[in-house]
C-alpha cells in the first residue's frame, strides 16, 4: 500500500440501501487485545471510502488498523484526532477498485482490555461515505460491532424471509432463559414463535401479554440444560406491513439466563449487521443435523432417558450394549419423523431380565448417521 496521507472525501452523500459497512463481533483475547473485521458490502465496484469509528476509551484503547489485500494499490489514511474517535480514509488514485460483493477490507485491533472487569463494549461507525469511479458518492447502511468478554452470553437476530431467528451464544449452561421484546406494530405482525433444535427437551412457551410485546420463557423440570454453545434457539414468524421499514423493528427489554444453581446472567442482545441481514432460504425446521444427547440422569437407577434429534424422516435403531459389546436390548427400531425424540431404558434386557450395575453403551443408527455414548447404571 502507498504511504499514508490525510485526505477526506468531500461529497453530497446520497443513501445507498444495498451498500453496507459493518463490523464483526470480537471476543477479547488472553493478552488483553481484540481484533474485529471491517466489512464492505456493495453491489458495484468501490473506488474509496471513509468513516469514523467511535469507541469507549474507559474500557479499550485503539492499537492499529491493517488493510486487507482488497486495499492493495489504495492509499490508506488513519488518524485519531481525539481519543475515542478514529478517522479512516482509503482511496485509489490509479484505477484500482474494491470489487463488488462482500469483502473484508480491514482489521481493527484494540488493546488494554482489563479482563477482570470487562464485559462488553460497542464500536460505532459514524459518517460513512463510499465513492465510485463515476464520481458519485453514497452514504451506505452501517452497523456497529462489539468486543465481548469470553464469559459474556449474547444474542443476535437473523432475518430470513418472513422469520427472525434468535441466534444465542451462551458462555455457560442455562437451565432457564427469558426474553421480552417490543416490536413496532406499524411495521410487522408476529404470527407465531417456535423452539428450534438447540432447545430439545426444554420447556418452551411464549405469549403476547399486550399488543406489540412478546415474552418467551424457556425452562427445564428435569435438570436438563442448554449446554455452552452457539446457534439458533427460536424462530419467529412475522408478516410485513411495511417491507421497507422492518430494520430495527423490535427492541429487547429483557434477556437473561439462569444456571442450575439459580444464578442469573445477563444475555446481551446485539444490534449488529446480523440483526438486520436478510438471508435466503434456510432449513425451516431448525433440525439441521442428527444429534444423540447424553442420557439423563447419568449415572442412573432405575430409569434413564435417551434423547436424540432427527433432521429428516429416518429409519431409527437405538441399541444398548454391555462393556463386552454384547447386545442387551433394542429400544427403537422403526421409521420416525424429523424432530425431537426420546426413549426410556429401565435397565431390563431383551428377555425382560434386570441387568447388573455397571457401564453400558447406547448407539443410534439413523439412515447414514451412527453415534455411541456411555452411561452408568448404579446398584
Amino acid at each position: 500500500m502507498r504511504p499514508l496521507i490525510i485526505l477526506w472525501i468531500s461529497c453530497a452523500a446520497l443513501f445507498g440501501g444495498d451498500k453496507v459497512l459493518y463490523f464483526t463481533n470480537a471476543i477479547a483475547n488472553e493478552d488483553s487485545t481484540a481484533t474485529t473485521d471491517l466489512y464492505l458490502v456493495s453491489n458495484e465496484d468501490t473506488r474509496g471510502f471513509q468513516l469514523d469509528i467511535k469507541y469507549d476509551t474507559t474500557v479499550v484503547s485503539y492499537d492499529t488498523i491493517i488493510g486487507s489485500e482488497y486495499l492493495d494499490g489504495f492509499t490508506l489514511s488513519v488518524n485519531e484526532p481525539v481519543k475515542g474517535m478514529i478517522k479512516i480514509l482509503a482511496i485509489s488514485f490509479s484505477g484500482e477498485t474494491i470489487k463488488l460483493g462482500s469483502k473484508q477490507i480491514a482489521k481493527v485491533k484494540f488493546k488494554n482490555i482489563d479482563l477482570a472487569t470487562f464485559k462488553h463494549t460497542e464500536l460505532s461507525i459514524l459518517n460513512p461515505v463510499l465513492s465510485y469511479s463515476n464520481g458519485l458518492s453514497l452514504k451506505p447502511d452501517f452497523y456497529p460491532g462489539y468486543i465481548l468478554s469470553p464469559d459474556q452470553s449474547f444474542l443476535t437476530v437473523i432475518s430470513v424471509n418472513s422469520s427472525w431467528y434468535f441466534d444465542l451464544n451462551n458462555a455457560i449452561d442455562f437451565a432457564a432463559m427469558q426474553f421480552t421484546f417490543d416490536y413496532d406494530t406499524n411495521k410487522v405482525t408476529i404470527d407465531s414463535v417456535v423452539a428450534l433444535a438447540r432447545l430439545a427437551f426444554l420447556n418452551f412457551a411464549w405469549n403476547e401479554p399486550q399488543r406489540g410485546r412478546i415474552k418467551i420463557v424457556i425452562n427445564s423440570n428435569n435438570n436438563y440444560s442448554l449446554n455452552i454453545g452457539s446457534g439458533p434457539i427460536t424462530r419467529l414468524f412475522f408478516a410485513d406491513k411495511d417491507s421497507s421499514a422492518i430494520i430495527n423493528a423490535f427492541l429487547f427489554s429483557e434477556a437473561f439466563g439462569v444456571n442450575r444453581v439459580g444464578s442469573i446472567s445477563k444475555i446481551l442482545p446485539l444490534n449488529s449487521y446480523q440483526t438486520n441481514l436478510h438471508l435466503g432460504n434456510i432449513d425451516s425446521t431448525g433440525f439441521e443435523e442428527y444429534a444423540l444427547h447424553q442420557n439423563f440422569p447419568n449415572p442412573f437407577n432405575p430409569v434413564t432417558t435417551i434423547r436424540y434429534v432427527l433432521p429428516e424422516e429416518s429409519l431409527v435403531r437405538i441399541t444398548i450394549y454391555n462393556i463386552l459389546g454384547q447386545r442387551i436390548v433394542t429400544l427403537v427400531n422403526k421409521t420416525q419423523p424429523p424432530g425431537f425424540n426420546s426413549v426410556r431404558w429401565d435397565g431390563f434386557d431383551a428377555s425382560d431380565k434386570k441387568v447388573g450395575a455397571g457401564i453400558y453403551f447406547y448407539m443410534i443408527q439413523a439412515n447414514n448417521y451412527t453415534k455411541t455414548r456411555k452411561m452408568v447404571l448404579l446398584k
